[in-house]
């Protein structure tokens, strides 16, 4: 049986809301108070933020923590393995 595993973070969707409130990448660091490769990094989903991070990412960009799920909208989406 093969084992599934629970998406609850999409950099994708970091990307979407940055570009959406008008943030460039290193705008967006600055005002989380990380590097900017740390956002590209994170976008392109070699690493995930820390939920310390992750909550300063949506207070900079006035959302909530269920705007980074990948499907946007608070659902989990499940990916197959």
């Amino acid at each position: 049986m093969a084992k599934r595993k629970i998406r609850l973070w999409s950099g994708a969707r970091l990307r979407t809301l940055r570009e959406g409130a008008g943030y460039t990448q290193a705008e967006l660091a600055a005002a989380v108070g990380i590097y900017p490769h740390e956002v590209s990094n994170y976008e392109r989903g070699k690493t995930e933020p820390s939920f310390s991070v992750l909550v300063r990412i949506a207070e900079a960009l006035r959302v909530s923590l269920s705007d980074f799920a990948p499907t946007g909208d608070g659902r989990i989406d499940e990916g197959g393995e």
